[in-house]
């Protein structure tokens, strides 16, 4: 005979249809990807004890921030090639940061402590937010000030130089960025 736990809980989840909401045709090199990690610390405070009422919460932020040339103005002006079709010159754009995507899986609440009012009373869904956000402008600064743009342009530099001396191109393959 099998008895249920009468305290026991069951969780049932339920979504809608996934909904396409549209579709976007990239025309850019993805040419390096960086991946950052903080810890970021909120503190909500009131004027009551700590003990009584308050957060201060720890959140471990994982995130990737890819780098990126966009080849979608790239026409015939940006490109020369020489008389006797052996050297090229390339003008690109600079790489360009995309905004930082947190890892869901990789993110979380490292710790937290609360008021007992807090954990009474104070029960919002959205408190992760402000997290999210932090940990995703922390990531952003830190990506704009490392090394990702110029990694991205020596990369894209390798690349078209190895695409175009497989198209017959054994002269000077030259790439330049416009800022």
């Amino acid at each position: 005979m099998h008895f249920r736990n009468p305290f026991g809980e069951t969780t049932t989840t339920r979504s809608s249809p996934v909904l396409l909401k549209s579709i976007t045709e990239l025309k850019r090199f993805e040419a390096a990807s960086g991946e950052f990690q903080v810890v970021v610390e909120v503190q909500n405070s009131s004027w009551l004890p700590s003990f009584l009422a308050g957060s201060d919460t720890f959140f471990l932020g994982d995130g990737v921030v890819n780098a990126f040339v966009d080849f979608d103005n790239l026409g015939p002006d940006k490109v020369q090639v020489s008389a006797d079709r052996l050297s090229a010159t390339i003008t690109l754009p600079t790489p360009v940061l995309d905004p930082t995507a947190l890892d869901v899986h990789k993110s979380y609440i490292i710790g937290q402590q609360q008021g007992v009012f807090d954990r009474l009373f104070n029960n919002d869904p959205n408190k992760v937010q402000p997290l999210l956000v932090e940990a995703t402008k922390q990531i952003d600064g830190a990506a704009a000030k490392s090394q990702l743009v110029s990694i991205a342009e020596k990369d894209t530099r390798q690349m078209l130089e190895g695409l175009l001396h497989s198209l017959g191109f054994t002269g000077t393959i030259t790439v330049n960025f416009s800022k």
